[in-house]
């Protein structure tokens, strides 16, 4: 039971670490709230945390290989750089503070799912966290544990996706650059991390 307890504090901590950075995800749920509700906006949560919870069972169950992959395989690689430019120029090309119809907006837990899935860092910082918390640290992580675990990121994941969501208003207010210009913001961060992923490659 002990075990168990010390697994869901070790998640929540590991994923809040995680997720409480402003990111593509944060950026996308203060977006979505602004134009069409806080009910959208945490439906781009759902999404998001569906697919955190994909990294973390990736991490634990395959995690060598899967780092291995990534490292070695520059096709992957040049493909996530493609989709992070992309995404960048459809949010460049849209106009700041336009409201969205229904028949042009992607649904907000896709997006969520989608925007999670293309920052490639978010895994990269699960593969590293989980090596480090079975190699170091010395976790064993056994079935119940691992439920544990995955309850505590899920529950941390839309935990901060919840207080963005609510904190909208706030954080648009006390940035008004950020209120006119949310969508090449978001542009802009998809562009760097492409940048930066691009020269990873290059270099690495």
């Amino acid at each position: 039971m002990i075990d168990i307890i010390l697994h869901f504090f070790i998640g929540l901590i590991a994923v809040i670490i995680g997720a409480v950075p402003l990111g593509l995800v944060n950026l996308s749920v203060v977006e979505t709230t602004l134009k069409k509700g806080r009910q959208e906006g945490l439906k781009i949560s759902f999404g998001a945390t569906l697919t955190e919870l994909i990294f973390v069972f990736l991490s634990l169950f395959a995690g060598a290989r899967l780092a291995g992959i990534l490292e070695n395989n520059p096709v992957a690689e040049i493909a996530v750089v493609l989709v992070l430019i992309v995404a960048a120029i459809t949010f460049l090309v849209r106009k700041n503070g336009s409201k969205e119809t229904n028949q042009r907006s992607f649904n907000p837990f896709v997006k969520g799912a989608f925007f999670n899935l293309i920052s490639i860092q978010v895994l990269l910082y699960w593969l590293v966290a989980i090596a480090f918390l079975q190699t170091s640290i010395g976790i064993v992580f056994t079935i119940e544990c691992i439920i544990a675990f995955c309850l505590a990121v899920a529950i941390g994941k839309m935990g901060v996706l919840f207080i963005y969501a609510r904190s909208a208003d706030a954080i648009v207010k006390r940035s008004s650059f950020l209120s006119k210009k949310i969508n090449t913001v978001i542009g802009l961060v998809l562009l760097v991390v492409a940048l930066l992923q691009g020269i990873k490659i290059w270099f690495g």
